[in-house]
């Protein structure tokens, strides 16, 4: 475990090293104007897996934690979580929200604000090092990636985003983006970085007022050694609870990864305690996004 927890902070170091390595003015353009830098490359290497298909039993109790790419689970679920849910609105109504051909940002650089969202992608460079976001764990190199804030004021559950670099498609998937937040998000597809033209950039978003956090129901510590406690401060049993949370760098203020990784915990009596150790969580480099309960296991 020690080994795990120092590869994923240093990969998640370097990660944003590469992105944030750009230029300012990003080079990176719509509209047929090609960029004027090379491919941006970085030496780092890998990260956890993103999504873990096999659950594993833990020693402690716990159940193993799993990525996730939408942080909303199709399972029922309690009612202080249905009324977080109930909350989510999109403004693409489901629908892709189309570019309208002008160019990335001022003079053809970035920033770039996808049309008719609170998303503005900032950098666009190259990685190479271990895939986090199908968990895969294959080492990569020179992987398109994104650094992409949201502008709004409003929480968004999961975005979508995909952009044409001639015929190519690029598709980014992200979620658990807080207002103002930064997350650095690799290519879905593994496709490579290359100096090209940028066009027709298109999103689904789903917003959120709030993201649950079942405070009246659940309390969780941080044990700052990469395993948490999870109480269960209500009056009754709770079927199953998830905690989602995210990796996160201080120093540059942003989240790494699109996806969201969960751990659960199951049957956890009226004041009791349990402590997991979860396979993705490491203390002081994660921030927990949401906690969610649950009538049934999920």
């Amino acid at each position: 475990m020690k080994k795990k927890v120092i590869i994923i902070v240093v990969v998640a170091a370097a990660i944003l090293a590469v992105v944030f390595a750009t230029n300012k003015e990003g080079k990176v353009l719509f509209s047929g104007q090609k960029t004027e830098e090379s491919s941006s490359k970085d030496t780092s290497k890998g990260t956890d897996t993103a999504e873990d298909k096999n659950e594993k039993k833990k020693d402690d109790g716990s159940k193993n934690d799993t990525g996730t790419e939408k942080s909303t689970d199709k399972t029922k679920s309690s009612s202080s979580t249905e009324k977080s849910t109930s909350k989510k609105k999109s403004t693409t109504e489901g629908t892709k929200v189309q570019d309208t051909g002008e160019t990335f940002g001022k003079k053809g650089s970035l920033p770039y604000t996808i049309p008719d969202t609170s998303l503005q992608i900032q950098k666009i460079a190259g990685y190479k090092g271990v895939f986090i976001e199908d968990g895969s764990d294959k080492k990569v190199s020179n992987v398109t990636a994104i650094a992409l804030k949201n502008t709004g004021k409003e929480k968004i559950e999961y975005a979508d985003i995909t952009v044409k670099r001639g015929k190519k498609k690029l598709e980014f998937k992200a979620s658990a983006i807080k207002a103002g937040a930064t997350v650095v998000v690799q290519e879905a597809n593994k496709t490579a970085y290359k100096e090209g033209t940028y066009s027709d950039c298109q999103a689904q978003v789903a917003y959120a007022d709030e993201f649950e956090m079942s405070k009246d129901k659940v309390k969780v510590t941080d044990n700052g050694d990469n395993s948490l406690t999870v109480k269960n401060i209500s009056k009754k049993k709770i079927v199953s609870i998830r905690i989602f949370y995210k990796y996160y760098m201080k120093d540059e203020k942003a989240y790494v990864g699109g996806i969201t990784y969960n751990a659960k915990v199951e049957d956890l009596g009226a004041g009791k305690s349990i402590k997991i150790t979860p396979s993705h969580y490491v203390s002081d480099s994660s921030k927990i996004m949401m906690v969610r309960t649950y009538d049934e296991k999920n």
